[in-house]
């Protein structure tokens, strides 16, 4: 929203972030690029990623290292319902982070130039296999509290009840906070895809640090400096990871000691974490949170789509999306 006016109320960080640049991932940049401008870093990249329940798999005498499509993925979660008993997955059903993903992982987006895309194919497909999921195959079940950030779904990592889900990488906080039974427990691994070619993760959520043109000129270049430093710097992309559990902007990190020396998040995922983080840098894409009317459609989706095609199964993907779009593009916000 703050990029898409007139008169941006930030100071660009282009010159700051110029030695930076060749390590950083460029999927946290360009989310917060405006006019050819660079107005910050994330704190993050926010890779989605496969949250996997090991005693489920175990239990099942399965391998999630075996899935590396959305094929593989239903069949083994078929086998994991006959085995267990339990959904081998939850589904959103109130919040967009998994279908954004399964959108960008297929190189598109559902609003392009400030318009909506949402009848794509790819969007399309993506909301259709969330929904088959559920109701087609019998392999999942709408997720407690219809989104990941939901108090409900909080208590629900701490049970076994469920063998997998989708969420970007900063999740692994939540569970240090609110599953500590868990550790050693979960492991992560890249999305699957829907055909070779696509990338097996996207980047999610995010806090971009600005510095706005209310700051005193004479200080606005030490306060820039400071942002790139604290954002885009070896050192401290080497405590987003020991001191807030969040995977570093930087790619070159993921080798250094440091990030395996004693830590919680080291403790309870394990250090295949970063080989999983460094296999999915360059298949990291995103959809354009910061676009023009993104939010328009962000909207439309969660309080209009998922609802009655993940949870009430009213409409099938296809017709909602259509519709979806019919609407939207009758809104006079899109003319």
């Amino acid at each position: 929203m703050f990029l898409n006016v007139p008169h941006v109320p930030f100071i660009p960080q282009n010159d700051v972030l110029a030695p930076y640049m060749p390590y950083l991932i460029y999927s946290r940049l360009e989310p917060y690029m405006a006019n050819g401008n660079y107005y910050g870093v994330c704190y993050h990249v926010g890779s989605v990623l496969m949250f996997y329940n090991i005693g489920l798999f175990e239990e099942a005498e399965l391998n999630w290292n075996d899935i590396v499509t959305w094929d593989d993925f239903i069949e083994m979660g078929q086998l994991m319902v006959e085995r267990t008993g339990m959904p081998m997955i939850q589904v959103e059903g109130a919040n967009i982070w998994s279908f954004s993903a399964m959108v960008a992982q297929q190189h598109s987006d559902y609003v392009i130039d400030g318009q909506p895309n949402l009848a794509s194919e790819e969007a399309i497909r993506a909301l259709t296999l969330k929904q088959d999921m559920i109701y087609t195959y019998g392999i999942g079940r709408p997720m407690v509290g219809l989104q990941i950030d939901a108090e409900e779904f909080y208590a629900e990592i701490a049970t076994n009840n469920f063998a997998s889900f989708i969420a970007p990488a900063w999740y692994m906080g939540r569970y240090l906070n609110h599953a500590p039974n868990q550790s050693g427990n979960i492991a992560v691994a890249p999305m699957p895809v829907f055909e070779p070619g696509n990338n097996r993760s996207s980047s999610a959520g995010g806090t971009m640090t600005a510095v706005t043109n209310q700051v005193d000129p004479e200080k606005q270049e030490l306060a820039l400096e400071f942002v790139a430093f604290a954002k885009a710097s070896y050192e401290m992309a080497i405590l987003q990871w020991t001191l807030l559990g969040f995977d570093p902007v930087r790619w070159d990190v993921l080798d250094s000691p440091a990030l395996r020396e004693p830590s919680p998040a080291l403790e309870f995922f394990g250090e295949h974490v970063f080989d999983v983080l460094r296999d999915i840098a360059d298949e990291t894409s995103a959809v354009r949170f910061s676009g023009a009317n993104a939010f328009i459609v962000r909207d439309y989706i969660n309080v209009n789509i998922l609802p009655n095609v993940i949870v009430e199964n009213t409409m099938d993907a296809r017709t909602a999306l259509i519709e979806g779009q019919a609407e939207l593009e009758a809104d006079p916000r899109f003319n």
